[in-house]
């Protein structure tokens, strides 16, 4: 299921990003601290206050556990093979 969020922009290519899907089909929305991932750059992201994307620190990346780390490496891979 697709979120419709406020327009931000990717903070490391600036794709505008208006919307986020879960790779599990789930309709919740996104909160302060969960990740994401840029459709265009393949990027970490976190939302941070106001849901404002930031890059995704090394630190957090290190902490998630071991499925949402497999999500995102098959996500970015697949946007990577795609270019």
């Amino acid at each position: 299921m697709t979120t419709k969020l406020d327009p931000d922009y990717c903070p490391k290519c600036g794709l505008l990003c208006d919307a986020v899907s879960d790779p599990e089909g789930s309709d919740s929305k996104p909160q302060q601290g969960d990740v994401s991932i840029c459709f265009k750059c393949a990027a970490i992201l976190e939302f941070g206050k106001d849901l404002k994307l930031k890059v995704c620190s090394e630190d957090k990346i290190n902490k998630l556990d071991t499925e949402t780390l497999v999500q995102i490496v098959t996500i970015r891979s697949y946007i990577l093979g795609n270019k």
